[in-house]
């Protein structure tokens, strides 16, 4: 899709997030692309679910489709921007274009993670509780844009009349019992390793954090979290380098499986 819309900015923190994508074994990039949720069938039926799989909104990447179906935190966002639109009376044939123009050009859009456009604005959300949005067109056409983009993209008239959605208000629906409120001001700028420490807190996945400093800045960092007691263990084992993994049986039955990842982050 050609882009008609286009935004005036000089915010250097777009640049910086892209960089992430380079480190697939980082902790931002693993929280957002690692399937291990599971949908709330109150708010996703699977009908609802089978049809937009049927209509080519979202991918299956079930073994020959069977099982039980796990998403990541980019998928779970993607599914309730696609409820957003609907209820703006958006076609399912209008949402594949939106889901065409998230796809950006700068990344290979063909490895694990589908929409890095958009992924990108939802790791500032995310991490910064930068103010960030989903800006839908007539055309299907869509951008994600922070507060500051959007503010001169209007000062410069290059974008007209369009649906807003708060990609913050969506994060919030995802962890309802996390504080993800935007912050409607300058933020103090975080250095790479402090980056990876508010990914670990943001989630509220782990249920302690261990931090070891070395000449005032982060050396190594220890996240410890309760898995379910149905985690296969072999793939625990391929998801991480390095890290310690305890396991309790009671009457031959795995009751509690406990994981301890490990990372060095300086450099």
């Amino acid at each position: 899709m050609r882009r008609k819309k286009f935004l005036v900015t000089s915010d250097t923190e777009f640049i910086r997030f892209l960089n992430y994508f380079d480190d697939r074994n980082s902790t931002l990039f693993k929280i957002i692309n690692e399937k291990r949720n599971r949908l709330d069938k109150s708010k996703f039926t699977y009908r609802i679910i089978n049809h937009w799989q049927k209509e080519g909104l979202i991918s299956d990447d079930r073994p020959s489709g069977k099982g039980w179906r796990s998403y990541s935190l980019m998928d779970m966002v993607w599914l309730n921007v696609i409820t957003e639109l609907r209820k703006f009376g958006y076609s399912l044939e209008k949402i594949k274009l939106v889901k065409e123009s998230l796809i950006s050009p700068l990344i290979n859009h063909k490895e694990k993670h589908q929409l890095p456009f958009l992924e990108v604005y939802v790791a500032l959300a995310l991490i910064n509780k930068e103010p960030t949005y989903l800006l839908v067109f007539d055309n299907g056409e869509a951008l994600p844009v922070t507060t500051k983009e959007m503010v001169n993209a209007i000062q410069f008239k290059t974008i007209g009349n369009h649906i807003q959605i708060s990609i913050n208000n969506i994060l919030q629906k995802i962890y309802p019992k996390k504080d993800l409120k935007p912050r409607f001001k300058t933020f103090i700028k975080l250095s790479d390793e402090e980056f990876e420490l508010m990914a670990l807190v943001r989630t509220g996945n782990y249920e302690s954090i261990t931090i070891k400093n070395k000449d005032g800045q982060i050396e190594r960092l220890e996240a410890t979290e309760h898995l379910k007691a149905d985690e296969r263990i072999t793939e625990l084992l391929k998801s991480g380098k390095f890290q310690n993994i305890e396991i309790k049986q009671q009457g031959g039955k795995v009751v509690c499986v406990k994981r301890t990842i490990k990372k060095k982050v300086s450099k």
